[in-house]
């Protein structure tokens, strides 16, 4: 038995069934009254990072890392809130929220709740995507966003093809903090190890796997996992974290034709999934534009028949990342 947080346990190397200590009773505890005025206060300035999950399964992942206290604004919208301690001995003040519709649009009113209720200093998308193939990540991974492109917008090209436009961008602290990510590894330490994960990481059976696509799409997803998992010393190895570009759509993108469109003016994609571009879209105010960061586990190789096992894996690489990632202090002296 493995504890990941005060009250909450994981047994037989599965996130599940857990055993709920005094401290976490409000994590699970349904209310069945209206919220006292205790429970019901003014948040706005006093939320340093907001959590945005879209999926059950994501959202579970993450809220079983916190504990928490549902707390309600006076415009009667509720957040599980969290303080968490981060190395550096200060407290982040966490507002962890589902949006219950897949889609860019579902997500961006949400952003736009949470920005006008919340004012947070961060607002993170946490969850599962499809990954591209490549030699540097694969299954199970986790991808921190750098740059979040939009191809929300198409045009109907006369011959009836579709060209698709993307937009976007990224934040300056977005920025910063990705970019030297890369050298926090000593204060993310243990974060991808199974007693943090919550299980071990899943095989892939090179033999049963089924690659839709081009034959060069294909022969890319083959050789990509082939790398990864019919090599001893990678398909060994606990999960990583890889920064790099996301891209968005309202459209779940299985088939590879799309992606590799977007990949032809957009090399630098690893990743695609369908929320995070109506956040962004939702932090951008006249007055002030709001950092919006991605991080995803990868659920899928886009083409790649998905597996309910890596699926739940990805969930959980997803949200064990985020909580160590909070406890490095990346607000900084913002903070």
């Amino acid at each position: 038995m493995n504890k990941i947080n005060d009250g909450i346990t994981i047994t037989g190397g599965k996130v599940g069934a857990m055993a709920v200590g005094p401290k976490a009773k409000a994590i699970y505890n349904e209310r069945e009254s209206q919220p006292s005025s205790k429970e019901r206060g003014e948040l706005k300035g006093d939320v340093d990072i907001a959590i945005i999950s879209v999926r059950e399964d994501e959202f579970r992942a993450v809220h079983q890392r916190f504990e928490t206290e549902r707390r309600y604004t006076p415009g009667g919208l509720s957040y599980y809130m969290s303080r968490i301690k981060t190395w550096d001995a200060h407290y982040y003040t966490v507002a962890i929220t589902r949006c219950s519709e897949q889609g860019n649009d579902a997500a961006q009113k949400l952003a736009s709740d949470i920005i006008h209720e919340l004012d947070p200093q961060l607002i993170l998308v946490v969850g599962i995507a499809g990954g591209v193939p490549d030699d540097e990540f694969t299954l199970g991974d986790v991808i921190v966003s750098t740059r979040i492109l939009n191809f929300n917008v198409d045009a109907l090209n006369a011959d009836g093809t579709t060209t698709t436009m993307a937009r976007g961008g990224s934040h300056p602290l977005v920025g910063q903090i990705a970019g030297l990510l890369p050298g926090e590894d000593r204060r993310l330490t243990g974060w991808n190890e199974p007693t943090s994960i919550g299980q071990n990481r899943p095989a892939v059976d090179l033999q049963r796997v089924y690659i839709d696509g081009n034959d060069d799409w294909r022969k890319k997803v083959w050789q990509s996992l082939d790398r990864h998992f019919g090599e001893a010393r990678n398909r060994l190895r606990p999960p990583l974290f890889k920064t790099g570009s996301i891209a968005s759509s309202n459209h779940l993108i299985k088939n590879p034709a799309y992606l590799i469109q977007w990949l032809v003016s957009h090399r630098q994609i690893l990743a695609v999934e369908m929320e995070t571009a109506g956040v962004y879209e939702a932090a951008q105010m006249l007055g002030r534009q709001y950092p919006v960061m991605a991080i995803r586990g990868i659920s899928d190789i886009v083409g790649l028949r998905r597996d309910a096992i890596w699926t739940a894996y990805a969930c959980q690489t997803a949200a064990a990342f985020v909580r160590a990632f909070i406890i490095t202090s990346p607000l900084g002296s913002i903070h």
